[in-house]
């Protein structure tokens, strides 16, 4: 098994973890709701919040990113693996 496949099966028991996937709602929830209550003139302080909300849709984006391209190195093993018995 290589790194990426390793990897993707311990970004799957991330994503797959009720604790973390309970924390990425809250925060996500708590920066929404902490930015619909900015006063109007605190346009930073709502880029601050918006940025957050998006910061952890890039942390789960990047966890998946790293299921799927474990699947792809997966399939490009099994498949050069198959390639090399055929050829014996």
């Amino acid at each position: 098994m290589g790194i990426k496949t390793q990897r993707a099966g311990q970004a799957q028991v991330l994503l797959e973890n009720e604790l973390l996937k309970e924390c990425f709602k809250k925060l996500h929830d708590e920066y929404i709701d902490a930015w619909k209550i900015t006063h109007f003139k605190n346009a930073a302080g709502r880029e601050h919040l918006w940025q957050a909300v998006q910061i952890v849709g890039l942390v789960q984006g990047h966890l998946r990113k790293l299921i799927i391209d474990g699947r792809i190195a997966s399939k490009d093993l099994a498949a050069l693996s198959h390639n090399i018995k055929s050829k014996r």
